[in-house]
């Protein structure tokens, strides 16, 4: 989910969406939270609110590409070769060793993690992922909440936030991979 907001948010220029994360936590041993948070700019938090639908119910339907897993892949496995080989010099990963020992949890190494991860992506299929979209957006346990500051008022009821959630109704098509016309170093001057 992070990866297709991120390029949700890099197509629109961030013009309605600024900002997106999604992460879960182990609540207990059969309860996890699946969670998201979003940033949009400006005063108008409706637009925001109705692409957030709107996207999640594109992937609920549609699932994610082949190309998106396959990118998702290859970097979530190069951060782990990262830590691997930089061991605690590796930020991202030394955040997550705290949050795993935070749960109580005893990581696993990073060898076989790398192997875990490798089976769990051979195994992953497109609309495997789409589950995880469709209690975001469907889920009868979920819940909707929206923070602003105190400068843009007024505050919305809770059933404006529902009304504008429940507007994002357009079924947005199966996702399109964007490939780059030409490469970043296609541009760069010679040297004379």
């Amino acid at each position: 989910l992070d990866s297709r907001f991120s390029e949700v948010i890099r197509r629109s220029g961030g013009s309605e969406l600024s900002g997106a994360s999604f992460d879960t936590a182990e609540l207990s041993d059969d309860a996890l939270l699946l969670y998201g948070d979003v940033f949009f700019k400006g005063g108008d938090w409706k637009p925001a609110a109705r692409l957030l639908a709107a996207e999640l119910d594109r992937i609920a339907e549609h699932g994610f590409s082949k190309e998106e897993l396959s990118r998702i892949e290859k970097a979530y496995l190069a951060d782990l070769e990262d830590w691997k080989k930089n061991g605690s010099t590796s930020v991202d990963w030394c955040f997550r060793l705290v949050r795993t020992f935070s749960k109580s949890v005893v990581p696993i190494s990073v060898e076989d993690r790398v192997r875990l991860y490798k089976k769990i992506f051979q195994a992953l299929k497109p609309e495997d992922c789409a589950r995880y979209a469709a209690i975001l957006r469907k889920g009868t346990e979920r819940v909707e909440l929206l923070t602003m500051p105190e400068s843009a008022a007024p505050i919305p009821s809770p059933g404006e936030v529902e009304a504008a959630i429940a507007e994002a109704t357009a079924d947005l098509g199966a996702w399109k991979t964007e490939t780059a016309k030409s490469g970043m170093m296609d541009s760069i001057p010679t040297r004379v």
